[in-house]
């Protein structure tokens, strides 16, 4: 029998957001790398390509050559977790008769329960967890950034 709290269960899904986070952060590193190299001052610089594209200064069909970043020609794929939910089915085995650090424990059984698996489960647990959006202060400090490339 696996007889754990749900403080358990939260900080096991919390840990496992947090892998899958790394994940998507390693990724896109992997993106940047892929559109930036690094000069000699170890400072991003953009990966570019010559393309001709018509003038817009001359009334005439010339052409003028431009060198864009590869970024901007090309679909960027990002990787975001917006929502986790979990839901099963338990066994409450004890509200926490003995006091803890952090208060009183719910304890459940999450496996079945028993050696026939006989035990019935008594309650359904429903986890939501919900991505929140970025302090305001980051948010207006990208912007600022944002602004200020040409």
């Amino acid at each position: 029998m696996s007889n754990n709290t749900l403080d358990d269960l939260v900080d096991g899904i919390t840990n496992a957001m947090i892998g899958a986070r790394e994940i998507m952060e390693r990724q896109h590193i992997k993106t940047i790398s892929r559109y930036f190299d690094r000069d000699n001052k170890n400072r991003f610089v953009a990966k570019t390509t010559k393309v001709m594209i018509p003038n817009t200064d001359v009334n005439d069909a010339t052409l003028q050559e431009v060198d864009l970043p590869l970024f901007s020609i090309v679909p960027l794929n990002s990787l975001r977790l917006d929502s986790v939910e979990i839901e099963f089915e338990a066994s409450l085995s004890d509200v926490g008769s003995e006091k803890e650090a952090g208060g009183k424990k719910l304890k459940m059984d999450v496996m079945g329960g028993g050696l026939l698996g006989n035990k019935k489960k008594n309650c359904k647990v429903k986890v939501t967890i919900v991505k929140d959006d970025p302090p305001e202060g980051l948010v207006r400090v990208n912007n600022h950034v944002v602004k200020t490339i040409p």
